[in-house]
Parts: C-alpha cells; sequence; structure tokens
C-alpha cells in the first residue's frame, strides 16, 4: 500500500525531473534555434504560402516563427485534401505537418500529443498541443491553433524548443533523486526530512 509521504516523494522526484529538463532545455534553446531556423523555409516563402494578408511574428531569440496570424474575413485555406468535415485535429496536424519547421518542430506526429480540442463559439475549433522529446514533455512547448467553422486556419502560436540536444536517460539512481528531492523540501520547509 502506498502512504502519502511516497506519493509525495515520488511527485517531487518527478518534478525535480520536469524542471531539469526545462532548466537544460531552455539553457540551450538560443543555439539550437539558430541553426533549426535555417532548415525550414524563408521568410518570404512563407509568407507566399501562407496568402495575402497573412501575419507571421518571430521570437528574437531563435528565430523562430512564434505566431501565424490571418487577416480578419480571410483564414488561412485549410490544408489540401482536408474537407470542413475533418477533424480539427487532423486539420491542425496537416497544417503544422506543412508550417511546423517554421516554429520548430520537425516531425509533428512524433513531437506533438494533443492536449485539449475545445469547440467555442460559432462552430470555431481550438486545438493545443504539447511538445515531447522522445516521450518527456517539454515545459513551456505548446502550439495552439485556431481554425473557424469550416476548419480554415484563423493562427497558429507558442513556443517550442527547436531540436533539443537533451538526453531523456537518467543521469543518476532514482533512490538518489528521491533522497536530493527529500532533502530540498524538507530544506526548504524546514521539517526533518524524516517527517516526509
Amino acid at each position: 500500500m502506498k502512504t502519502p509521504s511516497s506519493r509525495l516523494l515520488k511527485n517531487v522526484a518527478a518534478f525535480a525531473g520536469f524542471i531539469l529538463l526545462g532548466v537544460v532545455g531552455l539553457s540551450i534553446s538560443a543555439s539550437a534555434g539558430v541553426t533549426a531556423s535555417s532548415d525550414g523555409q524563408s521568410r518570404g516563402q512563407l509568407k507566399q504560402e501562407l496568402g495575402s494578408g497573412a501575419r507571421v511574428a518571430y521570437d528574437s531569440e531563435t528565430g523562430m516563427v512564434q505566431f501565424i496570424g490571418s487577416a480578419p474575413g480571410k483564414p488561412i485555406s485549410r490544408p489540401s485534401g482536408l474537407a470542413p468535415s475533418a477533424s480539427p485535429t487532423a486539420v491542425a496536424r496537416a497544417f503544422l505537418g506543412s508550417h511546423g519547421k517554421a516554429f520548430g518542430i520537425g516531425d509533428q506526429a512524433n513531437e506533438l500529443r494533443v492536449m485539449s480540442v475545445r469547440t467555442v463559439s460559432a462552430g470555431r475549433s481550438v486545438v493545443r498541443f504539447q511538445q515531447n522529446h522522445e516521450g518527456v514533455p517539454v515545459l513551456g512547448g505548446e502550439l495552439v491553433v485556431n481554425l473557424d467553422g469550416s476548419k480554415n486556419v484563423l493562427s497558429a502560436g507558442g513556443e517550442v524548443l527547436p531540436a533539443p540536444a537533451v538526453s531523456v536517460l537518467p543521469r543518476i539512481e532514482s533512490s538518489a533523486a528521491s533522497d536530493t528531492a527529500l532533502e530540498a523540501v524538507a530544506k526548504a520547509r524546514s521539517v526533518p526530512a524524516s517527517k516526509l
């Protein structure tokens, strides 16, 4: 039987691991983004593919796309081959399959997990994705695609860690990670580690 303290210990250890991955990932994001931005489309080519009136904003650190928006009343056409009856997820994934590299996503099928799909006013849909690196969620790595009632793209935006070069294999044993997490929580809360 698991006690509340053993669940707390596992949660603290898992949280510490995710924070570590996020900190390491953020420390390499600037250099990774510079390389990744040269892989994708040129800025002019992207705007041409998106159509007239489309707005594109870039991240000042990585040089990657941070936001794509359509002009009022002129949505970006849904990817070819998809009907208005296609699921919001299929349309959003197809759009990111075509333009994901501009954001820093090389393979949307493997790097993005659907977090939520919501239907909002006038039949619009909002699809939220979480970036994953080798099966581990990247802290702060999210993209959101907004679709109109006919499944055309109104906007897509967010931030991801382009081309993460971080190994997800642990370098220390889980028991050592648990001990470190317990010590940190005990110190922060001014309680003996034996009480946790």
